[in-house]
This record gives C-alpha cells, sequence and structure tokens, in this order.
C-alpha cells in the first residue's frame, strides 16, 4: 500500500485546481505500481469533484495551461472508462484530507 500528499501552495488557488493536481498524483502513483508489479489490471480511479471530472471528459474546453497539462497527463496515462465519481460524503479517503480527530476516524469506515 502507499500514499503521498502535498501541502496547498502559499499562493491561493482554487479547489477545482488543487483536486486535479491531487487526481494526478493518484493515477501517477496507479501507473507506477501497475508498471513495477508488471500488473495488468482493470483500475478504477474514484474523485469526488464533478468538476475535475468533467474538465477530464470533455475534449473541447478552453483552459488554462495550468489544468490542459494536467488533463492531457491524466488522459495519457489512464483510460478515460475508469473515471468514476463518488459523492464526498461516501467519499471514506476524504476524510484523511480534512482534519479530524482521533475518534472521529476510529468512528470511520477506516477503522
Amino acid at each position: 500500500m502507499t500514499a503521498k500528499a502535498r501541502l496547498a501552495p502559499i499562493q491561493r488557488s482554487t479547489i477545482p485546481r488543487l483536486e486535479i493536481s491531487e487526481f494526478v498524483i493518484g493515477v501517477r502513483q496507479g501507473a507506477t505500481i501497475l508498471e513495477d508489479l508488471k500488473l495488468q489490471l482493470n483500475t478504477y480511479y474514484w474523485i469526488d469533484s464533478m468538476t475535475v471530472l468533467n474538465w477530464i471528459e470533455n475534449n473541447n474546453e478552453p483552459w488554462g495551461t495550468f489544468v490542459e497539462n494536467r488533463v492531457k497527463e491524466v488522459r495519457i496515462l489512464r483510460d478515460m472508462r475508469n473515471w468514476k465519481y463518488v459523492p464526498e460524503k461516501k467519499n471514506s479517503a476524504d476524510l484523511l484530507s480534512h482534519s479530524c480527530c482521533c475518534s472521529q476516524l476510529l468512528e470511520s469506515q477506516w477503522s
């Protein structure tokens, strides 16, 4: 199992821009794991941001360079059919990206 996180930049950024950056990290890790283990598995990537999912699925949008570069990378690394939406309330991984106390973590799906 592996995990990776980054701190938000000091300069202000929008939530969707931070979310697409997180998604790219996840897709990179998935691609690395499959490559290193020489596995041919059908891998699914779940995201709780409809904005990012729409960016990835739409081809004709005029994005800025930041978003466009990340969308291109995700499309190169993974098949678009394997990206799925999960509502934020049901995203058990989201708890770890927000501050929470130990009791919340113990009561969650992670325990």
